[in-house]
C-alpha cells in the first residue's frame, strides 16, 4: 500500500486504495475479479485461429462476434438465465459479501484488522 520513510513518514502508494478497493463491487454483487474479460479475450483469441490475422479476417470475426453478442442479450431478454457460477464460487460469493456488509460492525468494535483477516480465511479456503 504505501512504504514508510526514514524520518519522513509515508510515501504516497502506486496504486491508490480506490483503485483495487473491492468493496463498491462486492456490496453491487459485482465481478470482483478480471475472469470475464479474460475469459472473452481467450475466446477472441480462439475465434481468430492463428497469431497475425488480416484485417478483413478481423473484421469478419468481429462481426460474427457481435452476431453472437446480440442472440446472447436476446435470449437474456426473453428471460433466460445467464450462465451459472459453480457452486463453490458461488457460495465464496455469499460468505464475501455477508463479511462485507458487517463491516460497520469491524469498525463500530475496532475490529478493523479483524476484517480483512476475516476475508482472507475465506479466500483461503479456511472455515
Amino acid at each position: 500500500m504505501s512504504r514508510r520513510r526514514r524520518g519522513r513518514g509515508r510515501m504516497q502508494p502506486t496504486f491508490p486504495p480506490a483503485t483495487w478497493n473491492c468493496y463498491d463491487r462486492t456490496v453491487g454483487n459485482l465481478s470482483r475479479t478480471t475472469n470475464p474479460s479474460e475469459a472473452w479475450h481467450n475466446r477472441l483469441n480462439t475465434l481468430m485461429g492463428k497469431p497475425h490475422p488480416s484485417f478483413y479476417h478481423v473484421l469478419e470475426q468481429l462481426r460474427q462476434e457481435l452476431t453472437e453478442i446480440e442472440n446472447d442479450n436476446e435470449r437474456l431478454e426473453s428471460g433466460l438465465s445467464p450462465p451459472k457460477k459453480r457452486k463453490k464460487t458461488e457460495e465464496i460469493d455469499v460468505r464475501i459479501r455477508r463479511v462485507v456488509e458487517n463491516y460497520e460492525e469491524y469498525e463500530a468494535n475496532g475490529d478493523i484488522p479483524k476484517y480483512p483477516r476475516s476475508i482472507g480465511h475465506i479466500l483461503a479456503g479456511r472455515f
